[in-house]
């Protein structure tokens, strides 16, 4: 988990994903992460900044998470069980969107962590897909308006 713990539970979700994969935690990426203004729930588009191709994990590569008052942090709040090793999701030119995939109520604050990877391997578990580069990235946070939770 070494780099990873600044993110509390969600680093050890990130560990267990890129295993020894090398990494740059949070640097300026090969992505951005945009939000959706205009989707029913919290929503971020990732688009691709270079024209290398470009992989999310098929599990766990958008964490969502949620800021605990109480704990002063943000909280892992992905519900979403991760089945067999599957290949990782290519990231079109235009660029993908994807929902938040965990319970959240009106007046939460949230924020999208992404796991991208360069130059992948087609058809391959992210863990083995041998990316030249992995980067982990972190969207803006957004409050929810609207969720009966």
């Amino acid at each position: 988990m070494a780099g990873f713990q600044h993110l509390g539970p969600l680093g050890a979700i990130v560990a267990m994903v890129l295993g020894s994969i090398p990494t740059t935690a949070f640097a300026a990426g090969p992505a951005k992460v945009v939000l959706v203004t205009d989707a029913a729930v919290p929503t971020v588009r990732v688009e691709p900044l270079e024209s290398k191709s470009l992989m999310i994990p098929a599990c766990r590569g958008v964490v969502w998470q949620r800021f605990d008052e109480k704990e002063a942090r943000y909280v892992p709040i992905s519900k979403r069980s991760c089945g067999v090793m599957s290949p990782g999701q290519i990231v079109p030119a235009q660029g993908k969107s994807f929902a938040v995939d965990g319970p959240v109520s009106d007046g939460d604050v949230v924020r999208a962590v992404v796991v991208t990877g360069l130059e992948c391997t087609v058809g391959k578990p992210f863990a083995l897909a041998d990316c030249t580069k992995v980067v982990v990235l972190e969207g803006s946070t957004m409050t929810v308006r609207g969720a009966g939770g």
